[in-house]
């Protein structure tokens, strides 16, 4: 626990890269003790002091040279380097124990250790509110007054949190904090900055609300109805993970590997799958509004009675667009092809064949005339359809119809403003304005 004279504490993190130059660092202590700084002496910290190569950790401090105080690192996940001029504390409890403290009003006691002006705040801690002791949303940075306390459980044994397979086999076990309101969260982003793999993991209904998973194992992990709102999946590996009825508002997919998912049901909105594999997902009921698909692979996803209201589709209806305009002639011949269900967008050839292939197909060409290109954003779209997907029974064949009939419409009003307009202002940029298109 921080003990600092000066009450406004600097802001945590701040010039943890700056250099010391300074006597040789104490030697290492096994156990608990103050540790002074020592460019200023009244400001000391309880706990135990880091050695070299140890992993640094959430709520871990270190000696800022420049302002002159304990601060929080922001290095957390990686090791403590040797030859390091800067000392890494890990806060501990003060050594003469926890007490029993009553709320004035409420009445309510708490055992736990006081906390002082200056004391960097970790999840859990709680302040002393006009009526009840209230968990605080200010970990990580330092406690304007002397009304905060830090709960302890009035046990000798230890919490112990568990993972284990959706087989029952256990992936590892490890000791929380109790007092930590998402010790699951906690436990999985420090296993995931040491590569621990949940493949299979047993996490249903989990409490993972921004949780800072990238690059994570996750693959057949079972994840249904769990809440992973806001969490940074990027580049997680979730091929075949069940994950029905999950929330994944807001989260950042991009690049992660959803092959074959269960996504039945689950809320994607204003999620982030930007390249997303979606291949053999199923997203049957799930609510993308908001969500961005650029470049998403969506070959074989099954799409009923999805929500794609509102996604945002603009880059992919764009790249679409410009397919179209390089072949105006063929655009009638792809809609009737869409509604009669004859598109099928795994395949350049054959009897029914995606965006470019059924656009040569309608020309008399070779496909490769029309420099086909399976990375561009209208292809990737057009993996979403097989043979007998129609407007009426599939969300991306619905979406696809109002684009073309929007392109067509927007087609017919230029060339009727061009009929009516004198010569000079026929330029594309004077007619463009007239029709609002940006």
């Amino acid at each position: 626990m921080l003990r600092n004279a000066v009450e406004d504490a600097p802001t945590p993190g701040e010039d943890e890269t700056a250099t010391i130059v300074a006597a040789t660092p104490p030697a290492i202590a096994s156990d608990p003790a103050w540790h002074a700084h020592r460019n200023a002496r009244d400001c000391r910290v309880y706990g135990r002091r880091l050695a070299v190569g140890e992993l640094i950790e959430e709520g871990d401090l270190f000696e800022a040279p420049t302002l002159r105080s304990w601060s929080p690192t922001h290095f957390a996940g990686q090791h403590v380097t040797a030859g390091t001029a800067r000392a890494y504390v890990r806060p501990a409890p003060q050594p003469q124990g926890a007490q029993a403290h009553q709320h004035s009003r409420s009445g309510r006691m708490v055992f736990g250790y006081p906390l002082q002006s200056g004391d960097v705040l970790q999840p859990g801690d709680l302040f002393a509110g006009a009526a009840d002791w209230i968990r605080t949303r200010r970990a990580g940075w330092p406690a304007f007054s002397g009304e905060y306390l830090r709960p302890v459980v009035m046990s000798e044994r230890k919490e112990v949190m568990e993972i284990r397979t959706v087989n029952e086999s256990l992936l590892f076990s490890a000791d929380v904090d109790p007092s930590d309101p998402m010790p699951l969260r906690t436990l999985m982003t420090r296993m995931v900055r040491e590569r621990v793999p949940f493949r299979g993991a047993a996490l249903v209904g989990a409490n993972l609300e921004k949780a800072v998973l990238q690059g994570a194992e996750l693959a057949y992990a079972d994840l249904t109805r769990a809440d992973l709102s806001h969490a940074d999946l990027r580049s997680t590996a979730l091929q075949h993970a069940r994950m029905s009825g999950a929330v994944l508002a807001g989260a950042d997919l991009s690049e992660a590997d959803l092959s074959g998912a269960d996504l039945r049901r689950a809320d994607l909105r204003d999620a982030n799958l930007f390249r997303a594999d979606l291949e053999g997902a199923d997203l049957t009921g799930a609510d993308l509004k908001g969500a961005r698909l650029t470049c998403a692979d969506l070959e074989d996803v099954k799409l009923d009675r999805t929500n794609l209201d509102d996604a945002k589709l603009d880059e992919i209806r764009h790249d679409f667009w410009e397919v179209l305009e390089s072949s105006p002639n063929e655009v009638v011949g792809f809609l009737k092809k869409l509604q009669a269900g004859r598109i099928d967008g795994s395949c350049y050839e054959g009897e029914c064949a995606c965006l470019i292939g059924t656009i040569a197909k309608l020309r008399g060409c070779n496909y490769s005339e029309l420099k086909p290109d399976g990375s561009r954003p209208a292809e990737k779209w057009m993996l979403a359809l097989q043979p007998g997907n129609t407007p009426a029974n599939n969300p991306v064949a619905r979406t696809t119809e109002r684009w073309v009939v929007a392109w067509m419409a927007g087609h017919l009003q230029l060339r009727m403003i061009e009929s009516v307009l004198p010569p000079p202002l026929r330029h594309p940029a004077i007619v463009a304005k007239l029709l609002g298109i940006k």
